[in-house]
């Protein structure tokens, strides 16, 4: 779902859900450094996100670990 482009928050809930699981997982993951969060989180400016180099090379190795294990 997030990779090089940027998602707006309300597809990432709509997607994962409405529910404070979602909102965790997305606070660690900028706090990790594997998501980078832009606007002010209103109506005219809503969070979007954004996956980082660094997330997108933790994604690729899961990719490559899953896909090894089978």
């Amino acid at each position: 779902m997030v990779g090089t482009r940027t998602i707006y928050e309300r597809q990432i809930r709509e997607t994962l859900g409405n529910n404070p699981d979602t909102s965790k997982a997305l606070r660690l993951l900028m706090t990790q450094g594997k998501l980078a969060r832009v606007g002010a989180g209103g109506r005219g400016d809503p969070f979007a996100y954004k996956a980082t180099a660094s997330g997108l090379d933790a994604l690729q190795e899961m990719i490559i670990n899953t896909s090894l294990a089978v």
